[in-house]
């Protein structure tokens, strides 16, 4: 029995084609890269300090990275204070 043209498994037809307006990534999408590179970094520490840090932070509402770039005075670039 001959397979119908729409079966999947014929090979997409691409001869005479227009090029697809739907679908993909929109112009414009998604976040600007940042002014800067960024590096995760591993410490180990003990359990006590943590929780004391995760206090601090949550105190502070910062996040653990915030918390550690301010205890360092380092600024991001482009950002004014």
């Amino acid at each position: 029995m001959p397979q119908s043209p729409t079966s999947r498994n014929r090979e997409p037809r691409t001869e005479n084609r227009e090029p697809s307006t739907h679908g993909g990534a929109r112009p414009g999408a998604g976040r600007d890269p940042a002014p800067y590179k960024r590096k995760n970094v591993t410490i180990e520490l003990p359990e006590p300090l943590i929780a004391k840090w995760d206090a601090h932070c949550a105190k502070k509402k910062l996040s653990r990275a915030e918390s550690l770039a301010k205890w360092l005075k380092w600024k991001k670039p482009g950002k004014k204070k």
